[in-house]
Order: C-alpha cells, then sequence, then structure tokens
C-alpha cells in the first residue's frame, strides 16, 4: 500500500501514527516553511502579494497538514491542496491558509446501489471524524459575514439554538415583521 494511502487511512482512524508533510500555523515566516516542508513547495512570483502551493496541480504531491497553533493545532487528514499566503510588506508572514482535503473516491457505476450506500457510510465517518478533529482541537462554529447563511436584514434577528438568547439589529435597523407560522 503507498505511504500516501496507508498515511490517509490511519489518519482517518484516529491513529495520530503519520507525520505531517507539512507542519505550520498563522504569522509564521513562508520561506521557512517552504525550506523545512517534507513536500515541494511552488512560490509564486508576484513580490508583494506572495503565494505558495503545496498540490497535486502544481507539485505532484497530496499533503498531509497540521495546523500548528498552541492551543488550537490540528492534523487534517490527506489533502489534495495547502496553499498559504503572506505579504511581503509584513516579513512574509503566513495570513492566510487554504487546505481542500482529499475525500474518498465515490464509486464508478452510479446504479450499483450497494457500492453507493457504502461509499455514503464511509463520506459520513469521513465527515464526522474530520469535525470530531476540530471540536478535539477547541474550535468553535465561525460563519464569515460574506458567507453567511442568511441574507439581508434577516442576519441581524434569529433565535440562537444554545443560548435562548434574542439578537436583535443594531440600532437604527428597522427589522420587518415576519408572519408566524
Amino acid at each position: 500500500m503507498d505511504r500516501r494511502v496507508e498515511g490517509c487511512l490511519s489518519v482517518q482512524q484516529g491513529k495520530q501514527s503519520t507525520p505531517a508533510d507539512l507542519s505550520f500555523g498563522l504569522d509564521e515566516n513562508s520561506d521557512e516553511i517552504m525550506h523545512k516542508a517534507a513536500v515541494p513547495i511552488k512560490k509564486s512570483g508576484v513580490s508583494t502579494a506572495l503565494m505558495y502551493d503545496a498540490s497535486r496541480f502544481a507539485t505532484g504531491i497530496e499533503p498531509i497538514f497540521q495546523f500548528k497553533d498552541e492551543r488550537h493545532g490540528v492534523l487534517f487528514p490527506q489533502a489534495t491542496d495547502v496553499e498559504f499566503m503572506s505579504d511581503s510588506e509584513q516579513g512574509a508572514r503566513v495570513r492566510n491558509i487554504e487546505v481542500t482535503l482529499k475525500v474518498p473516491a465515490s464509486p464508478r457505476d452510479i446504479n450499483d446501489q450497494a457500492a453507493l450506500n457504502a461509499y455514503d457510510d464511509t463520506i459520513y465517518r469521513y465527515v464526522m471524524d474530520v469535525i470530531a478533529r476540530i471540536n478535539r482541537a477547541g474550535w468553535k462554529r465561525f460563519i464569515a459575514a460574506d458567507t453567511s447563511r442568511l441574507v439581508g436584514l434577516d442576519t441581524y434577528a434569529f433565535d440562537a439554538p444554545v443560548s435562548g438568547q434574542r439578537y436583535s439589529p443594531p440600532p437604527g435597523i428597522n427589522m420587518p415583521t415576519r408572519p408566524t407560522r
């Protein structure tokens, strides 16, 4: 079995035995990361907004990435793409990290119900494993303002599921009344 496949499976099963090919966090020096990495990293030619790419497309490698953080570090399953960006004016420090995880392959025959059921089960376990890793690391749910799941004025008022608090709009924003169902 290929080391990459074997590593992906052991990481997915919660065994932390496979070392990360890339291990870094925010604010680290991008050039130093590039030199110490166990996989090749392609660096952009733009001198101010630096982009580093360790992906199947740029290097032919699918790395295992570990996000380093004192309190919230996470070892992810195998990825098809790990990109990080930095600003040369700020000492080439990592400011943004994007990771695309390699999910199990889908069945070739879409009419094979048993294979589809097995695939659904595999994907469910895979996703739950990734969520468990993130939760164990102490991360909390975050929804970016530019990709919110609510739109318009609905973003200002909703019932919070955990604490039961009612969020209301900032002063000066009038909420439309909603019909009750």
